[in-house]
């Protein structure tokens, strides 16, 4: 049994607590699938990264195709947006859940800042030191889209 100490809890409770920073910012519940291993170059139609800072130093990274994003913003706010609107959307979603995740990381005696969103669009993002990462696929069935997330963190 491995016991973690309250300034390094497990990946498996970070991970927890992501999903419930993306719950509670995406009104709707996901199927929750988690990726058995992150690749060290990931192709991305649209994604957004935002990296921590404090006591736990890592990054977010939330990444979709477009219709994700469009999907995720008619679910917040009835509309679908596209263009311009879209990406500016997607880093304020990124900013948002990673804002009520630095909030939540209160809870494990954590004391995290965030920076500023970094998009992706039609690119790659490469994982360093992939192996250290987790993942998790969260697909909303009733708007037919998956929002993979990666989680890498380093205390």
């Amino acid at each position: 049994m491995t016991v973690h100490s309250i300034k390094e809890p497990s990946f498996q409770l970070l991970l927890k607590e992501v999903v419930d920073s993306i719950n509670s910012v995406i009104p709707a519940q996901p199927i929750i699938n988690h990726t058995p291993s992150i690749e060290s170059a990931i192709p991305i139609d649209l994604g957004v990264s935002v990296h921590f800072t404090g006591d736990m130093k890592g990054l977010l990274f939330l990444k979709g195709e477009k219709d994700t994003f469009s999907s995720i913003a008619e679910m917040l706010y009835g509309m679908r947006l596209d263009g311009e609107m879209l990406t500016s959307f997607t880093g304020e979603v990124g900013n948002m859940i990673a804002g009520t995740l630095s909030t939540n990381l209160t809870k494990l005696s954590l004391k995290t800042d965030i920076t500023s969103p970094e998009l992706f669009q039609s690119d790659i993002f490469n994982v360093a030191h992939h192996e250290q990462a987790l993942g998790v696929e969260l697909t909303y069935d009733a708007h037919g889209v998956q929002l993979d997330v990666i989680l890498m963190v380093v205390y």
